[in-house]
């Protein structure tokens, strides 16, 4: 018997099943191949498109104004510090625009809401990344949008390290409910000075009831109209008496001793905001938001022996203004003021306008009506 050697086949010399396990290996190495050439690379699954809404992460960024580009809040605003909140409070919070279009369409703007009970200097300020370069542009425009018109707007720029290195500049609203630019004119010189801005809205005006600012798109700019705004408070006190004490019955002076026991703001359901503030070293009365306010003696007052009330007032905003004389059996009569504004009037009234009503041996009370705000000093009787 003859053994022989069984072979599927041979091909010079590579025997056929050899030839069928490389021609499988190849088959799967391409394959293998062409499926990972199908496979995007790892970094093709980052996503590097924006959100597809169009929404941005908002950040907190200290600003510069000298980009030539508006603060808009649509996706970063600064940081914010509060003052003279005393009993209510302030915030600024990035909204929707309230009015989307005119002069105004952007979607994000800043809201200020100021509740009742906060200082009438009430604001709040930012710090900026660099001093303001004031060299070419003297204008900061602010668009706003305000509840009413005629509100003070007030812009102030300082040193963040000295507050006493600062210039502000205040501007009346002209229109309510409706987006405005404002244009704050600065000065050339303060250029290089400034790297604080600080905001007050409703500047010095009732801070009674809660009110909502809305403003967007603080930059540089030229074009400012200087407006003339009306003084706010005297800048000098009222003028000293010379009427010798020895015939002076005082109620309210520096000059004089003063009534005993006198209540200055008793507590009659008025509007009015009593305070006593500091004109040029002269302790004066300041009545806010006048629509009427009392003074109280202790006991009555017999001024029978006098000739005149003698009265200093200094108003920026009143159009109207009367005071009272009230005796002990609820009788009173006014006297009507006239008005003229920023600057001091002495008025010397004299008491027969009130004797025929009026008990003057027992004079219990006062009481001043009118709007706006005065300022009074050196309320006296007098021979």
């Amino acid at each position: 018997m003859k053994t022989s050697n069984i072979y599927f086949g041979r091909r010079n010399g590579i025997p056929v099943f050899l030839m069928l396990v490389l021609f499988s290996i190849t088959v799967l190495l391409i394959t293998s191949c062409s499926k990972e050439d199908d496979i995007p690379p790892p970094s093709a699954y980052i996503e590097s498109e924006p959100d597809p809404t169009g929404a941005c992460v908002f950040l907190n960024v200290i600003p510069e104004l000298n980009g030539g580009e508006a603060l808009d809040f649509e996706c970063e605003g600064p940081e914010y510090t509060f003052f003279g909140e005393k009993d209510g409070s302030i915030t600024v919070e990035y909204v929707d625009n309230p009015s989307q279009g005119g002069i105004n369409t952007s979607d994000k703007v800043a809201q200020v809401t100021q509740a009742p009970g906060v200082e009438p200097w009430a604001g709040f300020f930012f710090d900026l990344s660099a001093k303001v370069d004031l060299s070419v542009y003297q204008g900061v425009k602010i668009k706003v949008y305000s509840p009413a018109v005629g509100e003070m707007v007030n812009v102030k720029l300082e040193d963040s390290e000295d507050g006493s290195i600062s210039s502000e500049v205040s501007v009346p609203t002209t229109v309510a409910n409706e987006w405005e630019e404002l244009c704050f004119p600065f000065s050339s010189g303060d250029t290089e000075k400034f790297d604080r801005l600080v905001l007050f809205f409703d500047f010095q005006g009732p801070k009674d009831e809660e009110t909502i600012h809305f403003f967007d798109d603080i930059i540089l700019g030229d074009g400012c109209e200087i407006i003339v705004v009306p003084a706010d408070e005297p800048s000098v006190g009222a003028l000293d008496p010379i009427i010798p004490e020895s015939e002076v019955i005082s109620i309210f002076s520096d000059s004089y001793t003063n009534v005993a026991g006198t209540e200055f703001n008793p507590d009659w359901g008025q509007a009015t905001i009593v305070t006593e503030v500091d004109i040029a070293g002269n302790n004066t009365l300041k009545y806010e938001n006048l629509n009427y306010q009392g003074t109280m003696f202790e006991s009555a007052i017999d001024v029978s022996g006098m000739s005149f009330l003698h009265v200093d007032y200094w108003t920026a905003n009143s159009t109207e203004f009367n005071g009272f004389l009230i005796s002990s059996d609820a009788a009173e009569t006014a006297h009507a003021f006239e008005i003229t504004t920023e600057q001091w009037v002495s008025v010397d009234i004299p008491l027969s306008e009130f004797s025929s009503v009026v008990d003057l041996m027992e004079v219990i009370q006062m009481k001043f009506d009118g709007d706006g705000t005065i300022y009074l000093d050196n309320i006296y009787f007098f021979k």
